[in-house]
């Protein structure tokens, strides 16, 4: 039986601050031994699981990247996970910045905090994603959101798979992500469908824009 990685916030409890609740490390337990019955339930299981990684966001950010080609790209994706390789970098993503906000982009390391440079560039977090609901304001997340917006302008195209992995990746950059975790949990644990969980957890979980 194949297991699925689980990531050191659960497995380690490396960083006290960030572990997760006993609710949600049960069901990661349970989701990680799971055999699931289509590659994308298992997809949409591992997206969840990632979130008991420190460097999640990266794997948000390589979830995005192939989210226009998400059928294909499934078992490279989960691979990744299941092989740890959470390496992304900066020039990838040039194209969804200025020349003198990428400038500053390949001068900061990915967690540092990004309020300091918004005199000088006022519309780096400027997108359609409500601060309010989202306001981490990391280097990671601006790559985050930059990637997420050509999908939210675009919504009525995507596939109910794209559109239920886009909802899953926005909803991690609230505060209350956890939630939404055990959320997507209980329906792969349960064996919903694809459709039903996806008008379920798009209702619930939608994305918060101006």
């Amino acid at each position: 039986m194949t297991v699925i990685r689980v990531g050191e916030i659960v497995k380690g409890n490396k960083n006290p601050v960030l572990n997760v609740s006993p609710e949600w490390e049960s069901l990661v337990n349970l989701l990680s031994k799971k055999k699931y019955d289509s590659k994308d339930k298992e997809l949409l299981a591992v997206l969840a699981i990632s979130q008991t990684e420190m460097q999640y966001k990266k794997f948000m950010i390589k979830a995005l990247v192939v989210l226009d080609r998400i059928d294909s790209s499934m078992d490279g994706l989960i691979a990744d996970w299941n092989e740890d390789d959470l390496e992304i970098r900066d020039e990838d993503f040039k194209h969804l910045f200025s020349k003198e906000e990428f400038s500053l982009i390949k001068k900061v390391g990915f967690e540092d905090h990004m309020e300091k440079h918004e005199d000088e560039f006022p519309d780096l977090f400027q997108d359609n994603l409500l601060l309010s609901f989202y306001p981490s304001k990391k280097k990671g997340m601006l790559i985050w959101r930059r990637l997420t917006i050509p999908f939210i302008e675009s919504y009525d195209s995507l596939s109910t798979f794209q559109k239920v992995i886009l909802h899953f990746i926005t909803a991690q950059l609230l505060i209350s992500w956890e939630s939404s975790c055990v959320h997507m949990g209980k329906m792969l644990i349960e064996d919903w469908d694809i459709e039903e969980i996806a008008e379920w957890f798009n209702k619930v979980w939608p994305i918060y824009t101006k």
